[in-house]
């Protein structure tokens, strides 16, 4: 079931992310970077075919990344890339806008950004900047994979800028680029909406026993001391769906009034009771 559900996301990633490309931004040279635009600049330029470009340029990033990613991202990667390159292909049969610019940039911007949300959360990519950002996330894991993502791709939007020697084509080119990432963020965060509650009591183990025996919650107990105070308390720290917050926090204000809480959005919780490794 999980690797249907992988290549259904890739498959419907690919889709989105041409479609993007071919319907939107290539009608009004609009860039959003990664190895996709050097492949647009290619296009426009030389008439090379983008299927090809693209195929090409992302198998010179296939080595680093077999020895930094380890195969199963980079086979998951080769598939998308393929996917892609087809629909590279058939999309260009479909009708292409040409009208306000501005509403090309939203549009293929809500197109791709869906499509790379959709292919980093099957774990894979489209190649390009997308397998770059990857490789660098292993280097420093605390930056998302977008943020380095919008990095990468913010430099090759200023080439591209260069090339077509246009302002309008930068402007319109960063406006794509920022809100396809924040869209690919949101298409990421869907349906993993958890958070993690720290829990600070003097009546702790009352606490830990509800959650664990009623609302049947994990809980983990940290020693600490206040250092005001200067009194010993365990800390609990449980992990929840974010619609089941609001029940924690009632029934943590039942058993102690003077509780307090700490709760925080969690990107991504593995293991039993979420999502598997």
């Amino acid at each position: 079931m999980r690797f249907f559900k992988k290549y259904v996301l890739i498959l419907g990633g690919a889709l989105f992310l041409s479609s993007g490309i071919n319907c939107f931004f290539i009608p009004q040279r609009i860039s959003t970077g990664g190895l996709s635009t050097i492949a647009t600049l290619l296009y426009i330029l030389f008439k090379i075919p983008l299927s090809v470009s693209t195929v090409v340029l992302n198998a010179l990033l296939f080595i680093p990344a077999l020895i930094i990613l380890g195969k199963s991202k980079v086979f998951s990667t080769v598939i998308s890339i393929i996917f892609y390159a087809v629909f590279l292909e058939l999309t260009e049969n479909l009708p292409i806008y040409q009208g306000d610019a501005l509403v090309s940039a939203f549009s293929g911007a809500c197109l791709t950004g869906t499509g790379i949300g959709l292919l980093l959360k099957a774990g894979s990519s489209s190649g390009g900047s997308d397998l770059i950002a990857m490789m660098l996330n292993k280097r420093f894991p605390h930056l998302k994979v977008t943020r380095l993502i919008l990095l990468t791709d913010f430099t090759i939007v200023l080439l591209s800028a260069i090339v077509f020697d246009s302002f309008t084509v930068l402007v319109y080119s960063v406006v794509s680029l920022i809100l396809s990432l924040k869209i690919a963020e949101a298409v990421l965060a869907f349906g993993e909406s958890t958070s993690t509650v720290y829990i600070f009591s003097q009546k702790s183990k009352k606490i830990s026993d509800v959650l664990t025996n009623e609302l049947h919650k994990g809980v983990t107990g940290f020693f600490a001391q206040g250092m005001y105070s200067k009194e010993p308390l365990t800390v609990l720290l449980c992990a929840s769906s974010r619609r089941d917050v609001s029940e924690i926090i009632d029934r943590v204000s039942q058993e102690d009034p003077d509780a307090f809480l700490i709760i925080n959005d969690a990107h991504t919780i593995l293991g039993r009771g979420f999502k598997s490794f």
